[in-house]
C-alpha cells in the first residue's frame, strides 16, 4: 500500500509472497478446516478452499535468497547499526 499499489489484496500479497517460503511454487492459499485439541475436539471450525498444485514460477535458488533476506529483515530490521 505504501507503493501505491493499492489495486493488490491482502490475500493477493499471500499468494505471491508465498512463493519464497514454497521454494518457488505458486500455491494458492487456503483457510485452515478445523483445529482438533489433543482430546479429538473440535476447536475451530471454517469453510475452507482447496489447494491446488501449480508448477513452479521461480528458481528454487532464488527463492531460498528472497526468503533468507526477508527473515533477516525480519529478525535485525533495517536500519544500519552505528559502530562507535
Amino acid at each position: 500500500m505504501a507503493l501505491g499499489v493499492g489495486e493488490a489484496t491482502a490475500w493477493e500479497m499471500v499468494r505471491a509472497y508465498s512463493v519464497f517460503a514454497n521454494g518457488g511454487y505458486l500455491k494458492t492459499p487456503y483457510y485452515i478446516d478445523r483445529i482438533i485439541d489433543s482430546k479429538g475436539r473440535n476447536i475451530k471450525l471454517q469453510a475452507g478452499l482447496i489447494n491446488e498444485e501449480t508448477p513452479r514460477i521461480i528458481d528454487p535458488r532464488n527463492a531460498f535468497i528472497m526468503y533468507d533476506l526477508l527473515k533477516e529483515v525480519i529478525k535485525n530490521g533495517t536500519q544500519e547499526k552505528l559502530k562507535l
